[in-house]
């Protein structure tokens, strides 16, 4: 937790916060976060969708298209999402390319 916290304050991850609308102006609740990296290589600048969490994904998934029109502005040629196979069908555009294989060590 420290070093995502260093690394949002210092800007190198991003924190993006879906808020749920408001019962008074008072009390405001996060209904989704993400948190996104740019990772630059050789072939290419991609943002890569990291952690993501929340309620209600209807109220928030369109948000995606501002996190990709600022991903362009960044210079981004592609998004990724490291995610269960069940997200495909929430983000639109995307396919699948890879598979992430994990081994439990008791």
């Amino acid at each position: 937790m420290d070093e995502l916290l260093q690394e949002l304050n210092d800007g190198s991850a991003q924190l993006w916060v879906a808020w749920k609308e408001p019962r008074d102006a008072v009390v405001r609740q996060a209904e989704a976060v993400l948190v996104t990296y740019i990772v630059v290589s050789k072939a290419a600048k991609v943002c890569q969708l990291w952690l993501c969490s929340g309620t209600d994904r209807e109220n928030w998934k369109h948000h995606m298209g501002t996190i990709e029109a600022w991903a362009r502005h960044e210079g981004c040629t592609a998004l990724e999402a490291v995610a269960r196979p069940g997200w495909k069908k929430v983000l639109n555009g995307f396919k699948l390319t890879h598979v992430i294989l994990e081994k439990r060590l008791v």
